[in-house]
């Protein structure tokens, strides 16, 4: 089959925020929302079962955003 890769201007969007650092320090101090989070961490994290939790119950994201693990 055929892949087929969307741009951000595509999808309308405005701002791409990547981060690559340790995830728990940045749900611990980000101060702003997002509509989407995707993250990839390294999947032998010992703590990756916290990860789901840990950003659902943040504020992370904005109202109907997606999180995506």
């Amino acid at each position: 089959s055929k892949l087929s890769v969307l741009h951000a201007d595509e999808l309308k969007i405005k701002t791409i925020n990547a981060v690559k650092g340790d995830v728990f320090k940045f749900i611990s101090t980000s101060r702003f929302q997002y509509d989407l989070i995707f993250a990839d961490p390294p999947y032998e994290l010992d703590k990756l079962p916290l990860l789901p939790e840990l950003v659902l119950s943040s504020s992370l994201l904005k109202p109907n955003a997606l999180f995506v693990l």
